[in-house]
């Protein structure tokens, strides 16, 4: 029981300290472009937190010991008390965002999504303001949360949104304001004062992106919407890695990118036997599924 541990994460952070990478969150990038310029070497650490709080509170810990600031972006569910955890991982210095889910949660109803979408927006925050958001990938769902940007910005839906009453009003008058100035056509969450959604707005030619999709770090093939163009690119260059020991060699023997962002979820870290055990038989059979929906999808594609 060596990777996927909260122990083999912590080593994976002070490697790539030691290697002289800066870690910042998805937010201080995007507002601050002169970063790109003032460092060589740049992590962003993405959080994916759609179960497990509690797992998401330790590691902010970790991190937060080790001066890493991270970006966790939280799914959210009517029943899950999460106050908490979302509270004391915003005071030790993480960004908090908003892990999407809410078109595929409501089936492709769009004024059921942006319903939800707001009140969850809302929410969160409460924690500080929300500047980033990242979609959660629903593989077994047929719809995809990104089209929630597809839905057209008409007079209705401005009104829609105007009227909903889980919108506080600072954020419905600027909402407002930045409709009046803006040409857009289909929703968008810039509107919301949302700064940035990584996978519209990151440069991927720029910066690699690596995730523990599958229980692994090169889980490409289980990935159902999970996908970057620039996959085939990287793989070339050699960019690829299994292990969380595979990274650590590569970022010691100077092969690892100089700059990207690192996709963790933390229901997957543990260090107690069982809670790894039951991690890694889930896992297997979620990779199974995913597996065969993805060969069906490229089925469907190539007719």
């Amino acid at each position: 029981m060596q990777d996927f541990t909260t122990n083999r994460f912590k080593l994976l952070l002070k490697v790539l300290r030691e290697n002289k990478y800066c870690f910042l969150p998805l937010y201080e990038l995007v507002t601050a472009p002169g970063l790109y310029s003032k460092y060589q070497k740049i992590i962003i650490l993405r959080h994916d937190v759609e179960e497990n709080y509690s797992n998401a509170l330790k590691i902010a810990h970790i991190e937060y010991k080790l001066g890493i600031k991270g970006s966790y972006y939280f799914r959210l569910s009517p029943h899950q008390n999460v106050n908490t955890f979302i509270e004391k991982i915003a005071q030790l210095g993480h960004e908090i965002g908003y892990h999407y889910d809410d078109f595929s949660v409501c089936k492709g109803n769009a004024k059921e999504a942006i319903s939800r979408f707001l009140g969850n927006l809302a929410y969160l925050n409460h924690f500080g303001p929300i500047e980033t958001i990242s979609m959660e990938g629903a593989p077994l769902s047929k719809y995809d949360n990104r089209d929630l940007w597809k839905i057209p910005l008409n007079h209705e839906l401005i009104n829609f949104i105007l009227n909903d009453n889980s919108l506080p009003p600072s954020l419905r008058t600027l909402f407002y304001e930045n409709v009046r100035s803006s040409n857009l056509k289909t929703l968008h969450y810039n509107l919301f004062n949302i700064k940035a959604e990584p996978y519209f707005d990151l440069d991927f030619a720029k910066f690699f992106y690596l995730t523990d999709t599958g229980r692994c770090w090169n889980g490409f093939k289980y990935s159902v919407r999970d996908k970057i163009p620039q996959y085939q690119e990287w793989i070339r260059k050699g960019y690829v890695y299994h292990s969380t020991n595979d990274i650590i060699k590569a970022v010691n023997n100077h092969k690892f990118p100089p700059r990207a962002m690192i996709t963790i979820h933390p229901q997957r870290w543990h260090d107690k036997p069982l809670p790894w055990i039951k991690e890694l038989i889930g896992q297997n059979i979620k990779n199974t599924i995913k597996y065969f929906i993805v060969l069906i999808n490229n089925f469907s594609g190539s007719n």
